[in-house]
């Protein structure tokens, strides 16, 4: 069984660019948030364990 998108990329949400989307103010610059998030993150998970799932997970709901 194949995993949703945003369970297997963390950054999923931030590059969904579909057409129908429309922004108020403009598509929102997330790099300080990525910055920030890289610089603090504490484990590297295993590729396709459940932690970077979850991990990932987590991380697009956050945005």
């Amino acid at each position: 069984m194949a995993l949703p998108p945003y369970a297997a990329n963390n950054k999923y949400v931030i590059n969904d660019a579909r057409s129908d989307i429309k922004w108020r103010h403009g598509r929102p610059n997330y790099s300080k948030t990525i910055a920030l998030y890289i610089q603090e993150k504490l484990a590297k998970h295993t590729p396709d364990s459940m932690e970077e799932i979850v991990e990932n997970i987590v991380k697009n709901w956050e945005v």
